[in-house]
């Protein structure tokens, strides 16, 4: 499947930006933001959805997301459960950096499983993947 992002030129992906090395994607390309819009093929099966996160929680992943999980409790000041349900998407109480940092520990979550990127509903742009972008710039095809 193909999504695309728009912005500005692309020149480098680091992990210190406010979303690390996240880029946000669209199922089309209708970004009405940017100077520049880029496509990425990625298959369904590569992009993991907060029942994912959710599942990982009670089997045997649960040891790959748990660094995560406890990052979390100490960034949002929240126990073990909290923390799990802001990274499920069941507590979305947040809003600027809080809800970037939230996002952040989301798409980490799907990348310690083993996904590309995480299926997410933004505020602005509605249905919106988030995919981990870090060492994979050759993988985007200006449009």
């Amino acid at each position: 499947m193909k999504f695309y992002h728009s912005g500005q030129k692309i020149t480098e992906i680091n992990k210190t930006g406010r979303f690390g090395s996240f880029l946000f994607f669209l199922p089309e390309n209708d970004c009405s933001y940017g100077d520049v819009s880029y496509s990425i093929n990625i298959e369904d099966s590569e992009i993991a959805s907060y029942d994912d996160i959710k599942s990982a929680m009670y089997d045997d992943d649960y040891q790959k997301i748990l660094p995560i999980i406890k990052e979390a409790m100490m960034a949002f000041e929240v126990d073990e459960d909290e923390a799990s349900e802001i990274l499920t998407g069941e507590n979305e109480n947040f809003i600027g950096d809080e809800n970037a940092l939230m996002q952040v520990f989301q798409g980490s979550c799907a990348v310690a499983l083993g996904f590309k990127g995480l299926k997410i509903e933004d505020e602005f742009s509605g249905e919106t993947i988030m995919i981990d972008m870090y060492n994979r710039i050759n993988e985007l095809k200006e449009v």
